[in-house]
């Protein structure tokens, strides 16, 4: 099972704020109908503003859903101009051997790309102040 895993529960317990919606509760509905969420499991990461920027469903097992967190966690950061962070999740993700390693690899050069393309600092790859 994915939750009860130790790595993907530290994960979770340093970088997210959980919120569990089931279908089966009438007053989730419009929830569910707001983010095109049609089957459960799904797994949705969304910005401290409620905006929606990645979505995984159906089951993962840990380490495919660790690295869906790392995803989903990056394109937050892309959104709100902070692509070296989002670099860093990113490469974590693609270390990581999994179905889930060509997705991370396709959202790191868009990081890389949008470090070359901000006046943000992304120092690390030669960027900023």
């Amino acid at each position: 099972m994915t939750y009860p895993d130790p790595t993907v529960q530290q994960y979770l317990r340093d970088r997210f704020v959980p919120f569990k919606a089931s279908m089966e509760k009438r007053e989730n509905m419009p929830l569910f109908r707001e983010n095109h969420s049609i089957w459960t499991p799904s797994m949705g990461i969304a910005d401290r503003n409620g905006s929606m920027h990645y979505q995984s469903p159906g089951f993962l097992p840990p380490s495919e859903f660790l690295s869906a967190l790392r995803i989903g966690r990056a394109r937050c950061l892309i959104a709100w101009t902070r692509a070296a962070e989002a670099i860093r999740e990113l490469e974590a993700a693609a270390a990581v051997e999994n179905a889930m390693t060509p997705e991370a690899l396709f959202w790191l050069s868009t990081a890389h790309f949008s470090c070359g393309a901000t006046a943000g600092p992304c120092t690390r790859y030669g960027r900023g102040s």
